[in-house]
C-alpha cells in the first residue's frame, strides 16, 4: 500500500483532484435508454444492495496534513434520484439532457458513497437511467460488474426470484492490502526492474497537430470506426491463421498505423491491463486496472509476421507483470533520468464497458453517449465489439485533431487492418504504402504545427 493506505493508482489519481477538485475525467458514467413501464422501488432497491454489497463505493477520502485517509459509510436508504417530466410539454431530448447533466456532476471525496444513479422520467413507458461513479473507486471492469448485478437484483425483484449473484466479494481493501505485502517482496522487484530494463530510453511519441485542430484541450471527442461483419471475420482469420488472438492483431495494427503517422520506428503504446490475476477478484468492484507499457521497434523492413509475433510477446508479458504499478514505473524511471518525460501519449485497448448488457426484465435498454469526453491523452484507441462486429473508438484532444481529421485517421486504421488480414507477409512499409496518414512520416497528407506535448 501506499501513502494514506491508498492503492497505487488511487494515490496518484487522489493527487490530481487535489490538485484540480472536481475533474471530470475523474468520473465514469454511463446513460441507458429505458423503455417499458420502469419499477422504481424495485430499481431503488437494486441500487442500493449494490452499494452494500461493494465497501469501494462506500468509501470515502479525506485529507489530513497533506496525506489521505479512507473512511467507509453504510449505504444509503433511497439512493436513486427520480427526475419525474411525465405529463410536462418537454421535448424528448431534455430528458437525456438531464441524465448527462447528472452524471457530470463532480463528486465530493468526503462524502460517500461515491456512485449515484438518477431515473429521468419522460413518460410511463421511457425514461433515461444516468450511472455515475468516481474513477476511484471503479475501473472498467468494475463497471461491469455494477451493471450487471444492478440489472441481475432489479430483474429478480421485479420476477419475484432470487438474485443469481456470485457468493461474497472481497472488498477492495483486502485486495490492495495483498498487493502492498506482495510490492515488499523479490518477485515484485525483479518484476519491477525487468519493466525498467525494457523501457529505458522511450519516450513519448510526438503525435501531430492537425490543420483542422482546435484551440482547446478540452472537451475531448470521439469518432467509432466499424469494420463491418465481413472485414470483422477476415481479422478474427487472420489471427487465428497467426495463432493469435483479434486483439494482438489489432495492436500489430496500431502500431503500423502510428509509424506512419508520427514517422517513428520506436513506439511505446500504453495499454490497460484488468489486473484480476485470481478467481477471487473477478467480482471486486474498485481500481483495479493497471496501465503497462508495450514498446516495438517499427522500422519499415519489418515483416507483418515479426510484428505479430514480437505484439504477441508483449502482450504475454505485460499480462505476467501487469501486478507492477504504473506509478512504479514512471517514478522510478524519472528518478534516474528527471528531464526525460515517461508518460505515454498514446493508449490502445480493449473496452471493457462497451459491451455491458443492460438486461432488466419486462425493459428494453439503448446505451446512450454520455455527451462529454476528457481525454488523458492525446490519442487514445479502444477496441470494440458489437453484435459480432469489430471496431475502434478513437478518443482525442481537439486541440490535436479536428473530427474530420480523426474520421480519416479511423478509416485510415481500417485499411490497414484489412491489409494486414489480406498480405500476412508484408512489410511493414508496404502495409503503409499509398495509405493517406496525417502526420510526419512519408504518408502524411498536411503539414502539421508543432506537437503537443503528452499530459498526465
Amino acid at each position: 500500500m501506499t501513502a494514506g493506505g491508498l492503492y497505487p493508482s488511487q494515490l496518484a489519481m487522489w493527487r490530481l483532484e487535489q490538485e484540480q477538485p472536481g475533474r471530470r475525467d475523474c468520473v465514469v458514467a454511463a446513460l441507458v435508454r429505458l423503455t417499458g413501464a420502469v419499477d422504481v422501488p424495485a430499481l431503488d432497491a437494486a441500487l442500493t444492495a449494490v452499494i452494500a454489497r461493494h465497501e469501494a463505493l462506500r468509501t470515502g477520502f479525506t485529507d489530513r496534513d497533506g496525506q489521505p485517509r479512507t473512511f467507509v459509510v453504510p449505504p444509503p436508504p433511497g439512493a436513486l434520484v427520480v427526475v419525474d417530466l411525465r405529463g410536462r410539454d418537454v421535448p424528448r431530448g431534455e430528458t437525456e439532457r438531464l441524465a448527462r447533466e447528472h452524471s457530470a456532476t463532480p463528486f465530493d471525496l468526503t462524502a460517500p458513497p461515491l456512485v449515484r444513479a438518477a431515473l429521468v422520467r419522460h413518460s410511463d413507458r421511457e425514461a433515461v437511467l444516468s450511472l455515475a461513479m468516481h474513477h476511484l473507486v471503479t475501473d472498467g471492469w468494475s463497471t461491469a460488474v455494477v451493471v450487471r448485478e444492478l440489472a441481475e437484483l432489479y430483474s429478480a425483484r421485479v420476477l419475484g426470484r432470487t438474485p443469481a449473484l456470485a457468493g461474497p466479494v472481497r472488498p477492495y481493501s483486502e485486495f490492495a492490502a495483498e498487493r502492498a505485502a506482495w510490492f515488499a517482496t523479490p518477485d515484485a522487484a525483479a518484476q519491477l526492474s525487468a519493466c525498467l530494463r525494457d523501457l529505458r530510453g522511450q519516450r513519448p511519441l510526438p503525435v501531430p497537430v492537425a490543420g483542422d485542430a482546435g484551440t482547446a484541450a478540452e472537451p475531448g471527442d470521439a469518432v467509432v470506426t466499424w469494420f463491418g461483419e465481413e472485414l470483422s471475420g477476415r481479422v478474427r482469420r487472420a489471427a487465428r491463421a497467426a495463432r493469435t488472438t483479434p486483439f494482438v492483431f489489432l495492436l500489430a495494427t496500431a502500431y503500423v498505423w502510428l509509424a506512419g503517422l508520427t514517422g517513428e520506428t520506436d513506439i511505446t503504446l500504453a495499454s490497460a491491463m484488468a489486473n484480476r490475476t485470481r478467481r477471487a477478484d473477478e467480482h471486486v468492484v474498485g481500481f483495479l486496472t493497471n496501465i503497462v507499457l508495450l514498446r516495438a521497434r517499427v522500422p519499415p523492413s519489418l515483416p507483418l509476421v515479426e510484428l505479430l509475433a514480437t505484439a504477441g510477446e508483449l502482450v504475454l508479458t505485460a499480462y505476467e507483470r501487469q501486478a507492477v504499478p504504473i506509478e512504479h514505473v514512471t517514478d522510478r524511471l524519472a528518478a534516474e533520468n528527471p528531464a526525460a518525460d515517461v508518460k505515454p501519449s498514446v493508449l490502445f485497448c480493449a473496452d471493457n464497458a462497451a459491451g455491458v448488457g443492460w438486461e432488466f426484465a419486462g425493459l428494453t435498454a439503448e446505451p446512450l453517449d454520455r455527451g462529454w469526453i476528457v481525454p488523458k491523452r492525446p490519442l487514445s484507441l479502444f477496441l470494440q465489439e458489437q453484435h459480432g462486429r469489430l471496431g475502434v473508438r478513437l478518443v482525442y484532444r481537439t486541440d490535436v485533431l479536428g473530427r474530420g481529421t480523426a474520421r480519416a485517421l479511423g478509416a485510415a486504421y481500417r485499411t490497414l487492418a484489412e491489409r494486414a488480414a489480406d498480405r500476412p507477409a508484408a512489410t511493414v512499409g508496404s502495409l503503409l504504402d499509398g495509405v493517406p496518414l496525417v502526420g510526419t512520416g512519408p504518408h502524411r497528407t498536411f503539414t502539421p504545427r508543432p506537437a503537443h506535448p503528452a499530459r498526465p
